[in-house]
C-alpha cells in the first residue's frame, strides 16, 4: 500500500509589524521507501491579515527536476492575493522538496494559517500544515497640553499618551520618539523612568523616550512641565512614535496659547492729605512690559472709598490708548475700558477727588485686565482726609460787676476721625464793645497766643495733636454795664482747614434771671364755668429787679379777674401786672380768672420782664393750654 505525501509548514518570524513581511515555507516529503508519487499537490487560503508580498519571493525547490524531484511541480502565488498553490509535482521514494514565499502582514493580530489536504494521484490524500504569525500594529500617541492657555512665564502640563492597539496579542517593546518643542515653550533638564523605558527631558526644547514596553491591550501615559517663555500661539508635533516589534506610528500634535504679559497698573494721589471737602488728583498709569506685543482691551474699574468721590468738575486730564475714561462728577467710581497699550510702552491719566470724611482714605482698584494679556494685579493709594479744628469758648462767669473780670475760656478740638495732628491752627476774635483784655503774649499749644487792647485776641500757628484739645484762657474786664455777646472768627488750619466759630454771652453790672412758670386748673373747664391760670415769676439773681408781666388769650373767654401776691395787675384784657421790685430768690404768684365762652380750647401766653439784663431769656415765657367742654343741661 503507498502511503500519501506529507506536507510541512513555517513562517520565517514569529510576528512581523502591521505591512512587514515574512516568508512562508513549505515542505513536501515522500516517506514511501519504494514509490515514487507523483501528482503531489495542495492549495493554501492564507488568512484575511496576510497577503503574498509584492514581489513575492518565490523560491524553486519544488520546481526543478532535481535531487528528489521527478517531475517538476507548478507553484501559484499571484502577488496581492492570499492563495499559494502547488500540483503536479513528483517526488522519487524517501524525497523531499522545499519551496517558498514571503506574505506581508495587513491587519494586526494572530494569524493562524493552515493549508488544505496534500493530495498525490499514487497515494491518496494526506493531511494539512499550520503555521502561526502575529501581526503587529504600531503604538499611537496623542498630546495635550493641559491648560492649553498660560500666562508668561507660567506652567501647563504636556501630557503623552502612547497606545498598544487592542488588536495586538503580543506587548510593544522598544517603544520610542522624539519631540522637539517650538522656540518660546521650554522643558528643565531631566531624567525618569517611563513605562520600563526612559524619558529624557533637554533644556530647552528636548523631550525623548527610548526602550518602553507597553503590555497587550495598555497604555502608557505620562506627562512633562513645560513653561512658556515667550507670549505666542504655538502648534507642537511629536516625531513617529515607533517599537521594535512593531514598526512606525503616528505622530502627535497640540496647541498652546501662552498669553502676554498682562498690564501693569500703579497709582497715586497728588497730595498725602486733603482737608474735608479739599481735592487733590489721582493718576492711574498703565504699563506694558511685553516687548514685541501690542495689549488691547485693556481696563480696570476703581470704586473709591466711601469719604471719596470725583470731584466736580472731575478735571481729567490725560489718555490712555484710546480706551474711554469714565469719571463721573459726584460719583465713587473710575474706570477705563477698550485701551490698546504698545508694547514697551504706558499711558497715564488723572482724575480729582474729593476728601468727603474725615480719615484714613485706604483705595485699591480692581486687577487690570486685557483682552489678550490676561489679567494684572490692582494698585493702592492712601489719602488723608483732614477735617477742620471745632472752637468753642465759654465766660468763666454769667454775669460779672462793672470794671470786674473774668476768664474767657477756648477749646479748640482736632476731631478723633483725623489721623494726622492739625497744624497752623488759628483764629482771632475782636470783643464787643465793653470788653476788654490787656496787651500779651505768650506760648499756647505750640503756636503764639496774643492779646490787643482793648479788644483783639488772636492765635496763629498752633498744633493740636490727633484726637485732642488745645485749651487756654484769657482775662477779660467789663468795662461798660450790658449783655455783651462775643463771637469769634473762623478757626483755621493748614492741613485742615476751615473750622466753626464760637459764641458766649456775659452781662456786665446789675443783672437778674427772672423766670415764669404757668399752669391752669380745672382741666377740662366748662362753658360759662370758673377757668384760673396760675403763674408763678421767680427771680433767680443774682441782683434785685423790677419785674413787669404781660399774659395774652387765644380762645373764647371773659376776663373775670386777675391778682398777684406782688405789685398790682390790670383788670382788662391783655392782663399787664407791676411786680414791683424782686430781690435775689423771691417769687410772685399771679392768678388769672376767665370764663370759658364757647367750646373750643383756651390758651394762655405770659411773658416777665426784669429792668436789668437778664442772662437767660430761655425762661422769660410761659405757655398753657385749657380744654373745653359743654355744661350739661338739667331738666
Amino acid at each position: 500500500m503507498v502511503a500519501p505525501p506529507i506536507i510541512i509548514k513555517a513562517f520565517g518570524a514569529g510576528s512581523i509589524p502591521l505591512n512587514g513581511a515574512t516568508s512562508l515555507t513549505f515542505t513536501l516529503q515522500n516517506n514511501n521507501s519504494t514509490t515514487t508519487l507523483t501528482g503531489i499537490g495542495f492549495s493554501d487560503t492564507l488568512p484575511a491579515g496576510l497577503v503574498i508580498a509584492t514581489p513575492n519571493g518565490l523560491t524553486t525547490g519544488c520546481q526543478t527536476v532535481a535531487g528528489s524531484v521527478s517531475t517538476a511541480g507548478t507553484v501559484t502565488a499571484t502577488q496581492g492575493t492570499n492563495v499559494i498553490s502547488l500540483s503536479g509535482l513528483g517526488l522519487n521514494a524517501s524525497g523531499s522538496c522545499t519551496f517558498s514565499v514571503n506574505v506581508k502582514g495587513t491587519s494586526a493580530g494572530m494569524q493562524n494559517n493552515t493549508t488544505g489536504n496534500v493530495t498525490s494521484a499514487n497515494g491518496g490524500t494526506g493531511g494539512t500544515a499550520s503555521a502561526s504569525v502575529n501581526v503587529e500594529a504600531p503604538p499611537s500617541i496623542a498630546k495635550v497640553f493641559n491648560p492649553a492657555t498660560i500666562a508668561l512665564n507660567a506652567t501647563t502640563s504636556l501630557t503623552f499618551t502612547i497606545t498598544n492597539p487592542g488588536a495586538n496579542v503580543d506587548p510593544l517593546t522598544g517603544v520610542a520618539f522624539t519631540d522637539t518643542l517650538p522656540t518660546g515653550l521650554t522643558v528643565a533638564n531631566a531624567s525618569a523612568t517611563v513605562c520600563g523605558g526612559t524619558l529624557t527631558t533637554t533644556n530647552p526644547t528636548g523631550i525623548a523616550l527610548s526602550g518602553a514596553t507597553i503590555n497587550t491591550n495598555s497604555q502608557c501615559q505620562f506627562s512633562v512641565t513645560v513653561t512658556g517663555a515667550t507670549a505666542g500661539n504655538y502648534l507642537n508635533t511629536t516625531g513617529n512614535v515607533t517599537s521594535t516589534n512593531g514598526g512606525t506610528g503616528n505622530t502627535a500634535s497640540a496647541n498652546l496659547t501662552v498669553l502676554p504679559a498682562p498690564p501693569v497698573i500703579i497709582k497715586f494721589f497728588g497730595a498725602a492729605s486733603v482737608p474735608l471737602n479739599g481735592s487733590t488728583s489721582l493718576s492711574f498709569t498703565i504699563q506694558n512690559n511685553n516687548t514685541t506685543t501690542t495689549l488691547t482691551g485693556v481696563g480696570f474699574s476703581d470704586t473709591l472709598p466711601a469719604g471719596l468721590v470725583v470731584s466736580t468738575p472731575n478735571g481729567i486730564s490725560g489718555s490712555c490708548g484710546g480706551g474711554t475714561i469714565t469719571a463721573t462728577q459726584g460719583t465713587n467710581v473710575i474706570s477705563l475700558s477698550g485701551a490698546s497699550i504698545a508694547a514697551s510702552s504706558s499711558c497715564t491719566f488723572a482724575v480729582n477727588v474729593t476728601g468727603i470724611a474725615a480719615g484714613t482714605q485706604n483705595n485699591t482698584t480692581g486687577n487690570v485686565t486685557s483682552a489678550n494679556g490676561g489679567t494684572g494685579g490692582t494698585a493702592s493709594a492712601t489719602l488723608k482726609v483732614e477735617a477742620p479744628p471745632s472752637i468753642a469758648k465759654a465766660f468763666g462767669a454769667a454775669n460779672i460787676p462793672l470794671s470786674g473780670t473774668t476768664s474767657l475760656t477756648f477749646t479748640i478740638t482736632n476731631p478723633a476721625a483725623n489721623p494726622d495732628a492739625l497744624s497752623g491752627v488759628a483764629f482771632t476774635d475782636t470783643l464787643p464793645a465793653g470788653l476788654t483784655v490787656a496787651n500779651a503774649s505768650a506760648t499756647v499749644c505750640g503756636g503764639t497766643l496774643t492779646t490787643t487792647n482793648p479788644s483783639g485776641i488772636a492765635l496763629s500757628g498752633a498744633t493740636i495733636n490727633t484726637n485732642s484739645q488745645c485749651q487756654f484762657s484769657v482775662t477779660v474786664t467789663g468795662a461798660t454795664n450790658g449783655t455783651k455777646n462775643n463771637i469769634t472768627g473762623n478757626v483755621t488750619s493748614t492741613n485742615g482747614g476751615t473750622g466753626n466759630t464760637a459764641s458766649a454771652s456775659i452781662v456786665v453790672g446789675a443783672a437778674a434771671d427772672i423766670s415764669v412758670t404757668l399752669t391752669h386748673v380745672p382741666d377740662p373747664a366748662a362753658i360759662g364755668g370758673s377757668l384760673r391760670f396760675i403763674a408763678t415769676v421767680t427771680n433767680n439773681g443774682p441782683n434785685t429787679a423790677n419785674v413787669t408781666f404781660a399774659g395774652t388769650f387765644t380762645g373764647a373767654q371773659y376776663l373775670v379777674s386777675a391778682t398777684s401776691t406782688l405789685g398790682t395787675c390790670g383788670v382788662t384784657e391783655p392782663v399787664n401786672c407791676n411786680l414791683g421790685s424782686m430781690t435775689n430768690g423771691q417769687s410772685a404768684t399771679v392768678t388769672i380768672t376767665v370764663t370759658p365762652l364757647l367750646g373750643r380750647n383756651v390758651v394762655a401766653n405770659v411773658t416777665v420782664t426784669p429792668d436789668v439784663p437778664d442772662p437767660n431769656n430761655s425762661n422769660n415765657s410761659a405757655s398753657s393750654t385749657a380744654r373745653i367742654r359743654f355744661k350739661p343741661q338739667h331738666f
